[in-house]
């Protein structure tokens, strides 16, 4: 287990769940509940509430596995068919749950939701007590036996709290209440329809009609009673809780009396529900109290149901709706009725103690052309990226021309990349093999499943049998042989065989979690990450029937030798054969003990902060680990952290203009009703005046123009209007005092800062974001009173640091933003900034590594690739500048620290290696240099040789990859020319033969 954060999400769950804090719609507020309970075991010691809040996914996984042991022998119990078991009968059920239940504990994905915090964990606990509890129901004969269904109720109102997912146990659930009042449900074909409709339909009632209705009529008593009967702020909640209470009450009352009790259960098991669902009370209680993290803050019921909704992430058009083609060359609207009205919203207003509405929603909704809408939409996303790997999974969409795509071809996407691609390769990873952990992208080499037999995987990946040692030592390839899916197989055909109506029970189960999930979440190409934890429900389900192909294995063996030893023989057998496998195989990619890599880093970035800085980060995987190292170790918590993209928001905006902790809130004045909700998300600019490429603005100019509700600023565009502004020039103003003053820029660099900065902002731009305007609205009014940084993984554009990339400086894992101009013909490596290398080797050579450089220490893709590249890159900087500087030691030293705390052999080479080696000769190390550059072209030699074993066919697929490497051995040749010409000379005579083998081979 992790004894510590890890990255994506992880950190946002410990610090909204130690301190009951608001994370991202729509919420989880059962989990951070219990994740605050379980936080009071560190006693005090803030770097162990990570290692608590983990220990709950643990414990959550323990009883995951506990609910499926008991699912397995209570199906196997009833595929028996007897009430009096025998011993040998015993022995087999026990078995049967014993090999399915720890082959799940060992499979990939649900191991690795199991070490880190994350509501998958919980979830999947709460997915296997539901389907448990349904079995429980089915064999209880008693009268009493409805109390598991009051139960079931109470636990799937408890989930919406954990994770919305859960209640696809629903189906599956409904199918085993169905197939015990009719035990002939799966032999007539009109029932058999009708069940499966009915089962679709109590799905669709909880989660689109109960919850939603619920705080759609707390939502509509709150505006009524406040707006229309002038009553204070929450009365129309208090009016709506009693309302609801009183209808269950009396349908209770009402049932029992009249001893209606189907009527009766059913208001009961309702009231649980809702009593179970009454968790999210914690949200808007918690939301008032305005934590430090409040995403989409639901303070009161009319946020609430937005939040529920998770209406920022907009619309999921899952059976109709646009396709990409609606979007290419700028949305195509309907020319008829372009737009259409959108959401209302609605805020207090403590002056009129009323919810004004702060946008109407008129003609706020874009009508896309009939054209370009269809059925089955499986291609709509409109990022540059995702279309052209639309055409490259569908090549007949080339042929297209602009029309939308067919059914057909979104029929063609969906089977080829959502099911097989993004199903299916994850179904296999966990009964099959993985090829390694590195982000796939429907190539032959990164992230696809194999068995380990291999020419099978030869078929599909190309050789196996060469593998450069970086593909072949990843701790990620594991094989199991098919073992485990055959088992489950046989499990499967076993199950309908002797038990048809349960079968379909665990079907829909595996159905509802894999691909139905699969059809909901309807993924672009490409992710960017992979997404098997949202699946482990199905993988779960499969392991039902992988305790069934044990049952199945007994009983075929028993009919030729004695029953009680042929039991546990069978049992052992396939206790080595699929748990023993897949733990062994699974074990050193899944032990993240010792590894404190995310927790590291983002010590660094927030080491690499002046005091009281604001810090501006843009991704998950800054963002996150920073939120965790403020909010739950408090370390640095005089840094205001910004995102990036959450700062196109009117809430995080609020917040960031909020003091916590000891960080100071950014100095906005900008008023609310200004940047609220929607309005100004862009501000275009346009020539209206005819001054836009040749008048430049001083800041304060252009900022009281962008904010202004003047008319003059406004621009209709079809039904709505628009913010612009006439200028796309602008001039922020320097005072050298306060640079100086706040230590901005050293005393001895004064000479350095400039007296202006000019802003050019290209003509490429349509426009600025809300997120920009902030910026532009907080230099204006800092006046360089207060260090202002970018994490490094901010962007690699201009506009990604709000057109201000040639005012940067690195220092660390971030770059501050200083008076001074970047010469860029300096700067090599994609990089932004200018060094001062005092500050930057103070920074750097105070890092901590997270015992990354430990080869037990599991390294995944995300963690390698920090510290490979990303802080790599950073180290070689400022060695390259040491050497400049004529400070040879001091770069040996950085240099040195660097390949000590990421050495090769755990981070591989790559580009930057090649840099270090270089100045190690520059700095007449030439042994370390020759050592870097042999292992640099080896990897290359055994890259390539490995390419060149590739068919003619599947050797134009990975052709890309061969490009790359050849590129990189001709940069490897230029560099080694200048050092060391006996090894260039070796190489270069390496090089030429691979080079006339790939000729060949092409």
């Amino acid at each position: 287990m992790e004894p510590s954060v890890s990255f994506w999400d992880c950190g946002e769950y410990i610090a909204t769940g130690s301190k009951l804090e608001i994370g991202h719609p729509p919420g989880s507020s059962l989990y951070q509940i219990i994740a605050a309970f379980f936080s009071i075991f560190s006693f005090g010691d803030p770097t162990k509430i990570a290692l608590m809040v983990n220990s709950l996914s643990a414990i959550s996984s323990a009883f995951t596995i506990l609910f499926l042991f008991w699912t397995i022998t209570s199906l196997t119990k009833i595929a028996i068919g007897k009430e009096d078991l025998s011993d040998s009968d015993i022995i087999k059920i026990i078995g049967s749950g014993l090999v399915g239940s720890l082959a799940f504990t060992f499979t990939d994905t649900f191991w690795f939701s199991a070490v880190e915090s994350g509501v998958y964990a919980m979830g999947m606990m709460f997915i296997s007590m539901i389907f448990w509890l349904s079995l429980k129901w089915y064999l209880d004969d008693s009268q009493r036996s409805d109390k598991w269904i009051v139960l079931i109720s109470y636990i799937i109102g408890l989930s919406v709290g954990v994770h919305m997912l859960v209640m696809l146990s629903i189906p599956a659930v409904v199918f085993v209440f169905l197939s015990k009042r009719d035990k002939g449900i799966t032999d007539s074909i009109k029932k058999f329809i009708l069940a499966n409709l009915l089962v679709v339909f109590a799905l669709a009632t909880v989660f689109r009609v109960i919850f939603p209705s619920i705080l759609k009529f707390f939502h509509w008593a709150e505006i009524f009673f406040t707006n229309s009967l002038g009553m204070p702020f929450n009365s129309g909640t208090i009016i709506a809780a009693v309302v609801i209470i009183s209808i269950l009450a009396f349908g209770v009352v009402y049932s029992e009396r009249k001893e209606k009790f189907k009527l009766n259960t059913f208001f009961i098991s309702l009231t649980f529900m809702i009593l179970g669902f009454s968790s999210w009370l914690m949200l808007p209680i918690r939301s008032n109290a305005e934590p430090p993290i409040n995403e989409s803050p639901p303070n009161n019921a009319v946020e609430l149901l937005s939040y529920y909704n998770r209406d920022q992430y907009g619309e999921l058009n899952i059976l109709y709706g646009p396709m990409y083609t609606a979007y290419e060359g700028g949305i195509k609207l309907d020319k008829e009725t372009p737009y259409q009205d959108g959401f209302v919203y609605y805020q207090r207003d403590y002056k009129t103690n009323k919810y004004v509405i702060v946008e109407d929603g008129k003609d706020a909704k874009p009508v896309i052309d009939k054209k370009h809408m269809g059925f089955f939409p499986r291609m709509g996303n409109r990022s540059p990226g995702s279309i052209q790997n639309y055409k490259s999974i569908v090549p007949s969409l080339m042929k297209n021309k602009g029309d939308k795509p067919t059914f057909f071809q979104n029929v063609e996407y969906f089977l080829k990349y959502q099911v097989s691609y993004m199903y299916l390769r994850y179904f296999m990873w966990n009964f099959a093999g993985r090829q390694n952990d590195l982000q796939g992208n429907m190539d032959l080499i990164n992230g696809d499943w194999i068995s380990g037999i291999s020419f099978i995987d030869e078929m599909r990946l190309g050789p196996q049998d060469n593998l450069p040692d970086s593909l072949k030592n990843n701790k990620s390839r594991n094989t199991y042989y098919f073992l485990p899916l055959m088992l489950g197989l046989l499990g499967l055909f076993y199950h309908f065989k002797s038990d048809r109506n349960r079968a379909y029970s665990v079907m829909l189960l595996f159905v509802f979690t894999g691909i139905a999930i699969t059809v909901y979440t309807n993924n672009k190409a490409f992710e960017p990450r992979e997404r098997d934890y949202a699946l482990v429900g199905s993988f779960y389900t499969f392991c039902i029937w992988i305790g069934f192909g044990v049952f199945f294995l007994i009983d075929r063996a028993r009919e030729y030798l004695n029953k009680k030893i042929t039991s546990i023989l069978t049992i052992v057998i396939c206790l080595l054969a699929v748990p023993g496998i897949l733990a062994k195989e699974n074990w050193d990619d899944h032990d993240r003990s010792n590894r404190y890599i995310t927790r590291d880093v983002a010590k660094n970035y927030l080491d690499s902060c002046a005091e009281n800085a604001i810090l501006f980060s843009l991704g998950d995987n800054d963002t996150y680990p920073l939120w965790y190292m403020q909010e739950v170790e408090g370390y640095r918590t005089d840094v205001k952290c910004v995102n990036l993209s959450l700062l196109n928001t009117d809430w995080h905006i609020d917040q960031a203009k909020r003091d916590t902790y000891e960080g100071k809130g950014i100095p906005s004045r900008i008023p609310k009703e200004r940047y609220v909700k929607n309005k100004r998300n862009i501000i275009y600019f346009y020539d209206k005046y005819g001054i836009i490429d040749s008048l430049r603005w001083p800041l304060s100019n252009f900022m009281e123009w962008i904010t202004s509700d003047s008319k003059e600023t406004k621009l209709r565009s079809g039904n709505t209007q628009e913010y612009f502004s006439p200028v796309r020039k602008i001039r922020i103003p320097v005072e050298k005092e306060n640079v100086l003053k706040h230590g901005i820029v050293s005393k001895e660099e004064a000479h350095l800062i400039l007296d202006k900065i000019d802003i050019n902002i290209p003509k490429k731009s349509s426009g600025i974001e809300k997120k920009d305007m902030i910026i532009f609205d907080i230099l204006n009014e800092l006046k360089w009173t207060r260090p202002i940084y970018f994490t490094i993984t901010s962007g690699y554009r201009d506009e990604d640091f709000t057109y201000l990339s040639d005012y940067l400086q690195l220092e660390g894992l971030t770059y501050k933003l200083v008076p001074i101009k970047t010469d860029r013909e300096k700067i090599n490596f994609g990089s932004f900034g200018r060094i001062n290398t005092d500050i930057l080797y103070k920074n750097l050579m105070n890092f901590g590594w997270g015992n990354g450089e430990d080869p037990n220490t599991y390294l995944d893709e995300v963690s390698t690739r920090i510290i490979s590249l990303t802080t790599r890159s950073v180290f070689l900087r400022l060695a390259t500048a040491l050497v400049e500087e004529g400070k040879n030691e001091k770069a040996k030293l950085v240099l040195d620290r660097c390949m000590d705390k990421a050495p090769i052999s755990i981070y591989g080479n790559n580009i930057f290696t090649l840099g270090m080696a270089e100045l190690y000769y520059q700095i007449d190390d030439r042994e370390t240099g020759d050592l870097i550059m042999r292992s640099y072209a080896d990897n290359l030699v055994q890259n390539l040789n490995y390419y060149i074993s590739f068919d003619r066919n599947m050797f134009r697929m990975i052709f890309e990859d061969v490009r790359k490497n050849l590129t990189y051995f001709k940069t490897f040749l230029e560099s080694i020319q200048d050092y060391n010409t006996e090894m260039h000379s070796e190489y270069d005579n390496v090089f030429k033969d691979i080079y006339d083998r790939i000729i060949s081979k092409a």
